[in-house]
């Protein structure tokens, strides 16, 4: 059973679970994990408020979580803003949910929503953000359960390579 062999760690550059985190990027996201190195550190260095987790099964990284506070200068938070106006209250003293992933054999077994849980009782921030792409029926359904909302109108981002579908949540 996942759930009696799952076990949380602390993310940071530090980390050493760092080298098992490509491996999630590559399966579940589908992104290039030298790059993607770059820009999760970038938001780490940046951003106040950074709070990382990895899901291990028997030592094996087998998810990450991680997210910033966000404002004005992070990418997610100016694209809402453009869209919505950036004295939203939504996006005042947030924290952004960015990367939430699983590794396909993985996944629909409650490690997501550990790690979600798990990073959302640790951020620091009143309200959240998360942003996933508009396909992906099955992770919207988790943010669903989980009292994530949608903006009304919908707040939907074209980055070029996929349209993604932004939701906030009062945390506190």
């Amino acid at each position: 059973m996942i759930a009696d062999s799952l076990t949380l760690a602390t993310l940071s550059p530090e980390s050493p679970h760092w080298g098992g985190i490509g491996t999630v990027y590559g399966e579940a996201l589908n992104l290039d994990w030298e790059v993607e190195r770059r820009n999760l550190l970038h938001y780490y260095e940046r951003f106040p408020g950074f709070r990382g987790l990895v899901a291990l099964v028997e030592d094996e990284v087998v998810g990450v979580g991680w997210g910033t506070r966000t404002g004005p200068g992070e990418w997610l938070h100016d694209r809402v803003a453009v869209q919505l106006g950036a004295a939203h209250p939504a996006l005042q003293d947030a924290w952004l949910l960015n990367i939430l992933a699983i590794r396909p054999a993985y996944q629909r077994r409650g490690i997501g929503a550990a790690l979600h849980d798990a990073l959302l009782a640790a951020q620091p921030c009143p309200r959240a953000l998360i942003c996933t792409r508009f396909e992906n029926g099955t992770a919207r359904a988790m943010y669903e359960r989980r009292g994530w909302r949608y903006f009304e109108p919908a707040c939907v981002i074209n980055t070029g390579r996929a349209r993604i579908v932004v939701m906030r949540r009062e945390v506190r």
